[in-house]
């Protein structure tokens, strides 16, 4: 599973918009928008923004890399 998707699962569970996530992350919404739109298309993101996404949606980022 790609980090997108993970991300994606993981927003539908919290049942969290981009704008909420926006919030807790402390952003735009369009940032968030842009960062799920690279990420769908196969990119992966640095460690601190995989770090800061995780904490923010609470989940653990070492599980997500073990992933990728």
């Amino acid at each position: 599973m790609n980090f997108f998707k993970r991300i994606e699962l993981e927003m539908q569970k919290q049942n969290l918009s981009q704008s909420e996530l926006a919030k807790k992350l402390d952003c735009s919404r369009s940032t968030v928008s842009f960062n799920l739109k690279m990420w769908r298309g196969g990119r992966i993101p640095k460690l601190a923004t995989l770090k800061r996404w995780c904490l923010a949606l609470g989940i653990d980022y070492k599980k997500i890399i073990s992933e990728l």
